[in-house]
């Protein structure tokens, strides 16, 4: 009895978090920000109920900066409310002192929703419940210096390589790149979050059936989003 209550409990939780994400959208799915521009986001209420929303960015884990740091930047206002069927613009605003100034830093940007109650439901408070849910999206933080990117000549400049049955790619721009499919000859590599990007100026090393591969495919995010193809033949060593 206990276990299809609580079964019964988890699904009710599951569809209200479903109905609060299905109703709240963002016009980006990545950000790339640029000091010298007004870097701004967009949130969508597509529901019949207003919205409470909270903007937060944070350091990415893997800056090397001390948990006691200050974030690393702001939303303009950082919290607001969307009306029903109504959208939101807040401003980005990024402190770059902290941050490199020859590459990238990845940044992260949390967008908390809340659901209000209607006034129908207010009356029934007790036994209403509202569930928060929380979007996350990257921020590249792109400095002046390097403000200038050619997508074609990053991808161009990509080396690889071979070692006991692993791929490796080694990216050697000061640019962030995003895979969302890499496939030697007839194998598709799977990929996960921690190993579909590689950092400014490091590698990374992908396991394969094979020891050698005459032709890649590369599929990368754009900066807007798109997906980018590039094949490359017989550039394996």
């Amino acid at each position: 009895m206990k276990l299809k209550m609580y079964t019964a409990i988890l699904l009710l939780l599951s569809s209200l978090n479903v109905f609060a994400v299905q109703n709240i959208a963002l016009d980006k799915t990545r950000i790339i920000y640029m000091p010298k521009e007004k870097n701004v986001i967009t949130v969508y209420n597509k529901s019949e109920s207003p919205f409470l929303v909270q903007a937060k960015i944070k350091f990415n884990k893997n800056n090397n900066v001390s948990e006691n740091s200050l974030e690393p930047g702001i939303a303009i206002p950082p919290l607001f409310r969307v009306e029903p069927d109504n959208k939101f613009t807040t401003q980005i605003m990024i402190n770059g002192d902290k941050l490199p100034d020859d590459r990238e830093s990845l940044l992260h940007l949390y967008i908390l929703s809340i659901p209000s109650l209607e006034k129908k439901e207010e009356e029934n408070k007790n036994n209403s419940i509202s569930i928060a849910s929380e979007s996350v999206l990257k921020v590249f933080y792109r400095p002046s210096q390097i403000d200038k990117k050619d997508e074609d000549d990053v991808l161009n400049n990509l080396s690889f390589k071979y070692k006991d049955n692993n791929l490796i790619i080694e990216n050697t721009s000061p640019y962030y790149i995003t895979f969302s499919k890499i496939i030697l000859d007839k194998e598709k590599i799977a990929l996960d979050y921690d190993n579909s990007m590689i950092s400014p100026f490091s590698s990374m090393k992908y396991h394969t059936k094979y020891a050698s591969t005459k032709i890649m495919s590369l599929s990368v995010i754009s900066d807007n989003g798109d997906v980018k193809n590039k094949e490359y033949k017989n550039e394996i060593k």
